[in-house]
């Protein structure tokens, strides 16, 4: 999670809807909790079940992000005015390089401290991203 985030953050359209937003530096802090909390929710024992965490914690941030590509596109701001050469605003391009980095990055991460990963926990982990 530590290595994820930075790494999307990297990521130049990425990083130009976190800056318009204020999301990388006004709410850092939040972001970070949200995006746990939604870690946390997704991965739970049962969060897809019918009354789990995951469906909701996922229609929430498909909502958010709906809201933001709105907002990036179409309210005036003074930051600056979204270049259409970076496409849409997280646009599928965009929330793949998320996807890749909260799934190999995390496994690579644990290696790295050296923390052992079976195969088969690696497998089940990466199927769930």
């Amino acid at each position: 999670f530590c290595a994820s985030l930075p790494s999307a953050y990297a990521a130049h359209k990425g990083a130009q809807v976190l800056w318009q937003t204020g999301r990388l530096t006004d709410q850092v802090h939040r972001r970070i909790f949200e995006t746990a909390q939604f870690i946390l929710d997704v991965m739970a024992p049962g969060g897809f079940n019918p009354n789990g965490m995951a469906i909701r914690a996922s229609q929430k941030v498909r909502l958010i992000h709906a809201s933001i590509r709105y907002y990036i596109l179409n309210v005036p701001h003074a930051k600056s005015t979204w270049n259409p050469e970076w496409g849409l605003p997280i646009n599928q391009e965009d929330m793949a390089g998320t996807l890749m980095t909260f799934s190999i990055q995390i496994l690579q991460g644990l290696q790295r401290l050296g923390i052992p990963v079976t195969d088969d926990e690696a497998e089940a982990y990466l199927h769930a991203w």
